[in-house]
């Protein structure tokens, strides 16, 4: 029995040319029908595992600056009571985004529910230089396994800001189903990503599958079977 081919027109029509050129061609290579949508599915597969990895780091760092936040402020309900979040202009943004992930918790007075709302943005920015104070006395409670510091942790903590900022623009990348495949340095931010996770919580490291993502980059595109 012969097998049914794709009907590659039909599927390049909805997934649309603008977004499946960035898998067609690659410098001066074009690519056929079934090797774009392997590359396409390829990049599906990549950003499954990145995402699933992104989103421990992000779980875990969030409560992590939490509890940390809580104990040092000697409050329960942070960032929720906005403690040590000045009223300054600099700061209104972090503001206007508690009361919009108050709003979005129902306006129920749960802390844990405010946390989860807050985006990963909200806490890359709990690094800015503006909180270098706190920084100074709460980074290594935040990274409680982190072995290596530079001695001036003014400059750690920008070191951690930009990972974590470069991380963000990855995960959003990602939720927007832009490409990511290709990157050149996607494994070291890969392996980034498993480096923090491990430095707030070893344990956490079991709920990332970091043999299938090293798995896709062997095999890369030509391990996809389509359809």
């Amino acid at each position: 029995m012969t097998k049914k081919q794709p009907n590659y027109s039909h599927i390049f029509n909805s997934l649309s040319a603008d977004r499946l050129e960035k898998y067609k061609k690659h410098k001066d290579k074009t690519f056929g029908d079934l090797e774009t949508v392997q590359r396409y599915l390829y990049n599906i597969e990549v950003s499954a595992e990145v995402s699933k990895a992104v989103h421990i780091l992000e779980v875990v760092l969030r409560n992590q600056l939490a509890h940390e936040w809580n104990k040092f402020l000697s409050c329960s309900d942070w960032p929720m009571n906005k403690q040590g979040i000045p009223t300054t202009n600099k700061f209104q943004r972090m503001h206007q985004k508690i009361d919009e992930a108050i709003s979005r918790a129902g306006g129920r007075h749960k802390n844990g529910k405010v946390i989860a709302e807050l985006s990963f943005g909200f806490w890359v920015h709990l690094f800015d230089s503006k909180f270098d104070v706190q920084n100074i006395k709460l980074v290594q409670k935040i990274l409680p396994q982190r072995t290596q510091w530079d001695k001036a942790l003014t400059k750690e903590i920008k070191n951690i800001r930009d990972d974590f900022q470069m991380i963000n623009e990855l995960r959003n990348r990602v939720a927007h189903h832009e490409p990511i495949f290709h990157q050149k340095d996607l494994d070291q931010k890969y392996a980034l990503i498993i480096r923090y996770i491990s430095e707030i919580n070893p344990a956490c490291l079991d709920l990332v599958n970091q043999a299938k993502f090293q798995d896709w980059r062997m095999s890369r595109w030509h391990g996809i079977v389509f359809p």
